[in-house]
């Protein structure tokens, strides 16, 4: 599923069986681009100022449509403007209108887990897993181009909450070993998502490992008060009583709680303290 043009690797949201390389910065960013906005089209304005947003070309665009048809004569080799299907003049522009593109699997796919989460919450976490398996950052070097960044933080936040939708559902049907230990990283990897320090807690007491999890929320308060000045979230000093307790909900299986769904606080970010 990884693919190349103009040197850029574009996992997730590549479009597949693309070969080939045009090279330079600024033709990667105009491919980048039309790759962000696909099957949209983008207008020529905005092509022509990215790829020369110096306004250093004699005649930018000619230079644009020299890159156009280097771009089409990599997703569709021996097509000729007239009768493109994959790279089309629309609304005057240019839109990328590839057969697949990985973003649409990654987001069909995670369209499938959310609705399995509660009717089916094993086969849910399956599909996390796979969806997730097709990430990969969409644009290289390139996401921090300030042309990209909107959509690179977008296609991030989406796979953060995948990630954090398969902690709650892998919590549901009972963690493993080895999904306590994958859900603890997730969480020191992303300190501000609640969700995830709740669902490890939840996953460690599952596993037998009740001091560990009261550990681990000391932790959480802890990073959350020094660092953010905030006390944890409702749903975190809820799971925290939980442990405390030794409720043996947090042993269920889904038939024993049917419809429970856990509510994913996914940043602190406006919450209140």
């Amino acid at each position: 599923m990884n693919a190349e043009s103009d040197g850029l690797r574009w996992p997730p949201r590549h479009y597949r069986r693309q070969r080939g390389a045009a090279g330079g910065n600024q033709r990667r960013r105009v491919t980048s681009l039309l790759a962000s906005h696909a099957p949209e089209p983008v207008r020529v304005v905005q092509l022509v100022d990215c790829l020369d947003p110096d306004a250093s070309s004699a005649n930018p665009l000619n230079a644009l449509q020299a890159h156009i048809r280097r771009l089409r004569s990599i997703v569709e080799p021996g097509v000729t403007a007239r009768s493109a299907t994959r790279l089309i003049s629309s609304s005057g522009g240019y839109a990328l209108v590839p057969d697949e593109m990985d973003l649409w699997e990654f987001q069909r796919v995670l369209g499938e887990a959310d609705a399995l989460r509660n009717a089916d919450p094993s086969e849910a976490v399956r599909q996390y897993e796979n969806a997730l398996a097709m990430w990969s950052d969409p644009w290289g070097d390139l996401g921090d181009d300030p042309l990209l960044v909107a959509e690179t933080a977008r296609l991030r936040s989406q796979m953060l909450c995948a990630e954090d939708h398969w902690a709650g559902a892998v919590v549901s049907i009972g963690a493993s070993t080895a999904q306590t230990e994958h859900l603890l990283a997730m969480a020191r990897r992303e300190p501000t998502r609640e969700q995830r320090w709740a669902s490890a807690m939840h996953a460690l007491y599952q596993v037998g490992r009740q001091a560990d999890s009261l550990r681990l929320h000391e932790e959480i308060r802890r990073y959350l008060r020094d660092e953010l000045g905030l006390d944890p979230s409702e749903h975190l000093s809820r799971v925290h009583r939980r442990v405390l307790d030794q409720d043996p909900t947090l042993l269920s299986r889904p038939t024993e709680v049917r419809g429970a769904t856990p509510h994913y606080t996914t940043t602190y970010v406006g919450r209140s303290h």
